[in-house]
């Protein structure tokens, strides 16, 4: 796996750097630390990315490399391979040119970014990198006061799509089983077409509608299934899976309601293609995981969603 970390030497940045020595697997992981001298920031906001390296290189690229090296040597001594990078722009544009040119496999990244300059809204790095990535992104936080991980509780939020047995991939790929608890959970929202106008054809309530009753009831059952089938995956790569649960309703509400009441360190929710309805269904909603969750968030991304 090809992890790109993004650094500006924030406390969220630091708290991202220790969440990847924590949990991310040692066999196979290669890692890149990056760091973004931002030039839309002062004394840089008439200049380009050029000129402002020229102008001010001594100071700005010595202080850069020195977050880089730092960074790199507690990737080290935490057992990792790291390398360093050091670029001058647009964090949100520059941090995703790299993720492309390296053919990074996850971005992580912490919940907010103190480049991001007035006008920006708190949190627009991680918010524009997590949208238009070319691969999957962490967003990672640390609710204040709480210790770096120990034990790890992840929650894997699936619908009946590719990109959810893909997250279920991602956690076999980036995680170490030992100390990792997962729940599944996937939310029924959505009946087919067909059924409901069954249900108005039939003058039937709806809670008691034969067939949106039918309806229903397969959807369980195939939404059982795949959380099922994702558990084993887990379970027989050592990790331990604690509960499967479908719920029905708004899948943003239920799935930042469960990590919240389940003190969830991470969830993990596969992210829709590019086009589409299921792009706007799904994105939509692991965006609003993304911005809204209490603890960390990753959005996976199929390699052809790139």
């Amino acid at each position: 796996m090809k992890l790109l970390l993004a650094t500006d030497g924030s406390t969220f940045s630091a708290a991202a750097t220790q969440a990847v020595i924590s949990v991310v697997k040692r066999d196979g992981t290669e890692i890149q630390t990056m760091h973004v001298v931002d030039t839309r920031k002062a004394p840089f906001p008439e200049m380009t990315a050029v000129d402002a390296e020229v102008i001010d290189a001594p100071l700005q690229r010595r202080s850069a490399e020195a977050l880089v090296r730092e960074t790199a040597e507690l990737l080290h001594a935490g057992g990792l391979k790291a390398t360093t990078l050091v670029v001058w722009g647009d964090p949100r544009s520059k941090i995703i040119e790299a993720a492309k040119e390296w053919r990074a496999d996850l971005i992580v990244l912490g919940s907010q970014q103190r480049t991001a300059p007035e006008g920006f809204s708190v949190g627009g790095v991680s918010d524009a990198v997590a949208h238009h990535a070319p691969c999957s992104v962490e967003i990672v936080r640390v609710p204040k006061g709480q210790p770096m991980l120990q034990d790890l509780k992840i929650l894997l939020a699936m619908d009946d799509s590719e990109f959810s047995e893909a997250a279920a991939e991602a956690i076999v790929e980036q995680f170490n089983p030992a100390n990792t608890q997962i729940k599944s959970l996937s939310v029924l929202n959505e009946f087919p077409l067909a059924e409901a106008e069954k249900m108005a054809s039939h003058g039937y309530p709806q809670d008691e509608s034969p067939g949106f009753l039918s309806a229903r009831q397969k959807l369980r059952d195939q939404a059982t299934a795949k959380l099922l089938k994702a558990a084993e995956k887990l379970q027989t790569a050592g990790f331990d899976v604690t509960q499967t649960i479908v719920e029905e309703g708004d899948a943003r509400d239920i799935i930042l309601d469960c990590a919240r009441r389940w003190r969830a360190d991470l969830v993990v929710v596969g992210s829709h293609g590019r086009k589409g309805i299921k792009r706007l269904l799904m994105g939509s909603v692991s965006e609003a995981v993304s911005r809204h969750a209490a603890c960390s968030v990753e959005i996976v991304r199929l390699p052809n969603d790139r």
